[in-house]
Formats: C-alpha cells, sequence, structure tokens
C-alpha cells in the first residue's frame, strides 16, 4: 500500500495475535513499536505515527481462519 510515492506500507495476514507478531518483528529490526488501541506502528523511515516507511500490526478481522473440517 502507499501513498502516491510519499509512504509504504507492507500488509501481510495472519491468525496470530498482534502482540507475538509485534515481538517477532520488533526482535528482527530492533526497533520498538508504538502501541495504539490494540494495534502496533513500526517506524522504520520517519516517526509515528504515520511514518514514511512502516510496518503495521493490527487484529484480522477482514479474513477470519476457516475451521478445518
Amino acid at each position: 500500500m502507499s501513498g502516491g510515492g510519499d509512504w509504504f506500507y507492507w500488509i501481510f495476514l495472519t491468525n496470530d495475535p498482534p502482540g507475538k507478531v509485534a515481538k517477532f518483528y520488533e526482535e528482527k529490526t530492533q526497533v520498538k513499536p508504538e502501541k495504539m488501541e490494540g494495534s502496533y506502528i513500526f517506524a522504520l523511515k520517519g516517526k509515528p505515527p504515520i511514518p514514511e516507511h512502516g510496518i503495521v500490526i493490527e487484529p484480522n478481522t477482514m479474513f477470519p481462519p476457516r475451521r478445518r473440517r
């Protein structure tokens, strides 16, 4: 996702809890995320709340997990 060339975000979906995913990225990037209402934002370039490059982690409400049959 981009904002016309000014900012870029990568979107990945998972059913893991946001805190678990944020911990993974914090260990890999050595960047402390900002926590906002159950979501996390990593400012990779620039500053929150809307950095130029960042990772945003939030609960997956778009695609609920499938049940195994």
